[in-house]
C-alpha cells in the first residue's frame, strides 16, 4: 500500500469520516447513518492453505478500512479499498476479500455450534451450521483517487474469455460485479468532513487557478483542519510546499502545529503564484492580440487597403468585422 492510500485509509477509518463518506455516497448527503452506527472490525485474515504436495502455506489478506454498520437490530459490513491506480484484477480481488470475510464468520459460526453441541440432523452436522443460520452481508466499495477514469473490469465476466460459452452455458456463469466510486467525480458538497475539501481540491488538480481560488474560498475550514488531515491533504495532492511549511513550523519548536498561521503562510504564498500565474498569462494574452493586429494590418497594408487599416486601429467594431473577414 503506497503513502497516499495508507495516509486516506487511517482517515476513513475514523467513524466519523466513514460515516460522512457513506451518506454522501449512499444516500445524496442525508445524515443516515452516524459516527456512533459504526464500529471497528478487525481488518487482516490469515488463512492456512494446502499444496498439492501436501504441505501447508498461510496467506494473509489486508483491508484499507472495514467497519460494522448496527441499524435497527441488523449488522452489515461495510470495506473501503482505495486505489490510485487501476487494477484490471479487482473483481477477482474483491472477491477474494468478501470470500475470506464470509469464510471468517462461518468458521466462527461452526465453532460456536461445535462448543454447544446443538446440531441434531445429518443435515446441520454435515454442514456445521443449522439451515437458518445467516452470515453478515458485506459491500465492498473501491475508491478510486487516481487520474482519469476507471477503464478497467467492473464485473468479474469482463476479465472471463466466454468465446465457447453459448448463451444456455453463460447462463449458468456466477458473476460478480464491484462499485467503483471515483472521488474527483462526487459532489464535495455532500459531504460535512474533509472528504469535503479533499475531493473539491483532486477535481481541481489538473486547473492551478481553480485550485488556487478553492483554496481561498475555503481557507477557514483548512485553517481549521487537523494535523492528520493536513498531512493527508498534502500526499494526496502532493502539495510539497504545503508539507515544507508545516515542517518550518515544526522546526521553530512550537509546541503545537499552529494550523490557521501555517495556511495563512501557505495562503499567501498561493496568492503571489496566482498573481504571477495571472500577470504570465496578462502578458502572453496581450502579446497573442498584439500578433493578432499585426497579422490584420499586414492583410490590409499588402491589399493597400489603407483607410480600413486606419479604421481598424481606431475601432474595436471594425477589427472584429475585419478579424471575421480574414478569418484570423
Amino acid at each position: 500500500m503506497g503513502q497516499k492510500d495508507k495516509l486516506l485509509s487511517a482517515y476513513l477509518n475514523r467513524e466519523s469520516v466513514m460515516a460522512d463518506l457513506l451518506n454522501g455516497v449512499l444516500y445524496h448527503g442525508q445524515p443516515v447513518v452516524s459516527a456512533r452506527d459504526l464500529s471497528d472490525v478487525q481488518t487482516f485474515s490469515r488463512e492456512t492453505f494446502r499444496s498439492r504436495s501436501g504441505n501447508s502455506y498461510r496467506a494473509t489478506r489486508q483491508r484499507d478500512v472495514l467497519k460494522m454498520l448496527h441499524r435497527n437490530g441488523r449488522f452489515l459490513l461495510f470495506a473501503v479499498e482505495n486505489q490510485e491506480r487501476i487494477n484490471y484484477c479487482m473483481p477477482f480481488r474483491c472477491a477474494e476479500y468478501d470470500i475470506a470475510d464470509y469464510q471468517k464468520q462461518l468458521r466462527r459460526l461452526k465453532k460456536l455450534h461445535a462448543q454447544q453441541q446443538d446440531l441434531k440432523t445429518p443435515e446441520e452436522i454435515l454442514s456445521g451450521i443449522r439451515g437458518s443460520d445467516r452470515l453478515i452481508p458485506v459491500v465492498t466499495l473501491i475508491l478510486f483517487h487516481g487520474s482519469g477514469e476507471w477503464d478497467a473490469a467492473l464485473r468479474l465476466s469482463d476479465i472471463l474469455d466466454q468465446g465457447a460459452m453459448d448463451d444456455r452455458t453463460r447462463a449458468l456463469l456466477q458473476d460478480y460485479r464491484i462499485h467503483v466510486i471515483h472521488l474527483a467525480s462526487l459532489d464535495e458538497t455532500l459531504f460535512q468532513t474533509n472528504l469535503r475539501e479533499l475531493i473539491g481540491l483532486l477535481k481541481r488538480r489538473n486547473d492551478r487557478k481553480a485550485f488556487i481560488s478553492y483554496l481561498e474560498d475555503h481557507r477557514d475550514r483548512f485553517a481549521a483542519m487537523d494535523e492528520d488531515v493536513y498531512d493527508m491533504l498534502c500526499a494526496m495532492l502532493d502539495l510539497r510546499s504545503l508539507e515544507i511549511n508545516k515542517k518550518h513550523h515544526q522546526r521553530a519548536k512550537e509546541d503545537k502545529l499552529n494550523m490557521n498561521r501555517a495556511f495563512e503562510e501557505w495562503g499567501e504564498m498561493l496568492r503571489n503564484e496566482g498573481r504571477a500565474l495571472g500577470k504570465a498569462e496578462g502578458l502572453a494574452e496581450g502579446k497573442a492580440r498584439e500578433e493578432r493586429f499585426g497579422k490584420l494590418i499586414g492583410q490590409l497594408l499588402d491589399e493597400k487597403r489603407f483607410q480600413d487599416a486606419a479604421k481598424a486601429a481606431r475601432s474595436a467594431r471594425i477589427r472584429a468585422r475585419l478579424y471575421k473577414e480574414y478569418g484570423i
